[in-house]
């Protein structure tokens, strides 16, 4: 445990002073405020640039919380992993890891750091990212309540945090930090498919990823347990091979 936190303490430093805290913390934060922005005076602005377009029927919470969802977990999310797409591999190449490990640092605690360093980035700026879209919303839209919205911004955080865990395993496995962006992508891929139709739809994380539905109250929160639940397995699956994968691997 004493490896573990003094290497995830190293990690923390290292996204702090290689700045992708500060490009998350940007982004998300910069999607919480333009987003309600876009959604409110975007037909507005469009017609007085005269495109053509004429004002469309007014915006409502629900749709900037919509857009904020999609483009925070479109957009913002794979940021994310492109960011932290060689957490793993990138040292290895390095050779940073080899003096670590042979001073008896355990291997499973480099994986569990690495994805706890990512993940608490994440919360770290996914939430003010958060709170800001609400403080923006309710300006714009005084008085008009949206309270499927903390159920989304939950939902799509417990996806971002399991991609953190696959994106971690592909790390792992492959040289290449873009392929394991590429793993991170197919599995929320299949996962979608997934959610499309059948018997695993209910399951399928994916669904946590439907904000702008879960804002809008059309999914409820109990229907989200099973997606919560599935979504958690697949992320201990994926640490737990990303654990096999780095002890075996040569460094």
């Amino acid at each position: 445990m004493r490896g573990y936190l003094a290497f995830l303490r190293k990690e923390l430093g290292e996204a702090v002073a290689g700045r992708r805290l500060a490009v998350m913390a940007a982004l998300f934060c910069g999607l919480g405020m333009a987003s309600p922005f876009l959604t409110r005076y975007t037909s507005e602005i469009l017609a007085a640039l005269g495109s053509g377009v004429s004002a469309s029927a007014p915006r409502t919470a629900a749709d900037a919380w919509g857009a904020f969802f999609n483009n925070a977990s479109g957009l913002g999310l794979s940021i994310t992993l492109i960011l932290w797409a060689g957490v793993v591999s990138q040292e290895v190449s390095r050779g940073t890891l080899l003096l670590m490990v042979t001073r008896g640092l355990p291997r499973p605690a480099v994986v569990m750091a690495k994805w706890t360093s990512a993940v608490a980035c994440f919360t770290a700026c996914w939430w003010p990212g958060c709170a800001l879209a609400s403080f923006y919303i309710g300006t714009l839209w005084p008085g008009e309540a949206v309270p499927g919205a903390l159920a989304a911004a939950g939902a799509a955080w417990v996806a971002g945090v399991m991609c953190l865990g696959v994106l971690v395993l592909g790390s792992c496995l492959f040289r290449q930090p873009f392929a394991a962006v590429v793993l991170a992508g197919a599995v929320v891929a299949a996962l979608s498919l997934a959610s499309a139709a059948g018997p695993l739809a209910p399951l399928s994380p994916a669904r946590l990823l439907s904000g702008a539905a879960i804002a809008a109250g059309e999914v409820s929160a109990g229907s989200l347990v099973p997606p919560l639940v599935a979504a958690t397995a697949v992320c201990a699956a994926a640490l737990a091979g990303a654990v096999a994968a780095f002890s075996r691997r040569r460094l």
